[in-house]
């Protein structure tokens, strides 16, 4: 014969067992988004190319800086959808490095925004320009006015990548590592933005547009005159990117 079934017990055992189990899905979950979230340890690697090869060969004493920037859109129309994970600057090439991240909902939200249909930007296609703007200084005998947006203080250029380094899409998130060449770096530079731009709304290619005016999709400072630099060199794991 079988003794009694003591149901508190059975009870308290299905509840022990409960715990655990939401202990493992919480800690499964976890671990999940994290691994998704993780950039790719390559992606942050800076990226040889002729015309750095070139600056090393002529000066191996190159110098590179970063600035503590904020690093994710926070316009009132993009809040959220664009982060610059790594942003190096290299003078003596004249050259900018950036790698972008954006999330899956990032695409969601742009076809919310220009009324397409749900799931119809493919995460494994470009859909964004990304350009560089540079602030320059046209009254440099004069600072009062640097941090306007005036025609007869300020200019802006625009630097197109000259190349895309990498594109991976990797959990909900897609990278985008770019090279802009022929950066200026003098003294007028007053400050560089990174500008996104929907491919099928490039507003800045547009006869009526006023860069003083016009906002791009999102952007984000990089670079600003007032803010100190964060100075390096290169590391030996860099300078043997170049020399091979």
């Amino acid at each position: 014969m079988f003794g009694k079934i003591d149901f508190l017990m059975v009870i308290k055992l299905l509840f022990k067992l409960l715990v655990v189990t939401l202990v493992i899905l919480v800690v499964g979950v976890f671990l999940w988004r994290f691994s998704i979230s993780r950039i790719p340890g390559e992606l942050m690697e800076l990226t040889p190319n002729a015309t750095l090869s070139e600056a090393y060969a002529h000066n191996p004493d190159l110098t590179l800086f970063t600035q503590e920037q904020n690093t994710t859109t926070r316009g009132e129309n993009s809040y959220g959808y664009f982060t610059v994970c790594d942003a190096i600057f290299i003078p003596e090439a004249g050259q900018v490095q950036i790698l972008v991240r954006y999330n899956d909902s990032t695409l969601r939200a742009t076809e919310a925004d220009y009324g397409l249909a749900e799931d119809s930007l493919d995460p494994e296609k470009d859909w964004y320009d990304i350009s560089l703007l540079v602030s320059l200084d046209k009254t440099p005998g004069d600072a009062s006015d640097n941090l306007g947006n005036k025609p007869d203080s300020v200019e802006f250029v625009r630097i197109a990548p000259a190349q895309v380094s990498a594109a991976v899409h990797k959990g909900l998130h897609s990278y985008r590592r770019l090279i802009f060449n022929d950066v200026p770096f003098g003294d007028n530079v007053l400050a560089v933005y990174t500008d996104f731009y929907f491919k099928d709304d490039i507003r800045y290619q547009q006869p009526e547009f006023d860069i003083y005016s016009e906002v791009a999709y999102g952007t984000l400072c990089l670079y600003a005159y007032t803010e100190p630099k964060l100075t390096r060199p290169l590391t030996a794991d860099e300078i043997g990117i170049l020399v091979k």
